[in-house]
């Protein structure tokens, strides 16, 4: 849903040479697309704020049951998600650390470079 209000928008703003000013303004600054892309994306975060929420409460009606199998099963479901977790950030970790590592000349280009140019070279 968020990509298809993306893909309509931008179709908009290039599609029409009145609207392309619209897009010319959001690229302005970047708070202006920050906050465009943010109520582009507020039905997705907004069932993801009521699925946290609802998640929340099923933890604490499982921790305030009375039954000592569904704390069980509570506590089981927790460890689980808090371990999922953690092995989200190790997965999703390493190619930053990569990146961190290992400098790919190419890619730096604001870096100066060691080597003289050919130019400069004297012949005799």
């Amino acid at each position: 849903m968020t990509g298809t209000s993306v893909l309509i928008i931008y179709d908009t703003c290039y599609g029409n040479s009145d609207m392309k000013r619209i897009l010319n303004s959001l690229k302005r600054s970047r708070l202006r697309l920050v906050c465009c892309l943010i109520l582009m994306a507020y039905p997705s975060l907004a069932l993801a704020v009521s699925t946290l929420a609802l998640l929340t409460a099923v933890f604490i009606a499982g921790f305030t049951s009375d039954k000592l199998f569904v704390k069980i099963l509570t506590a089981v479901t927790y460890l689980t998600l808090a371990l999922l977790g953690v092995l989200a950030v190790y997965v999703f970790s390493a190619p930053w650390i990569d990146s961190m590592n290992d400098r790919n000349p190419a890619d730096s280009h604001d870096l100066p470079s060691p080597e003289p140019k050919g130019d400069s070279t004297v012949f005799h």
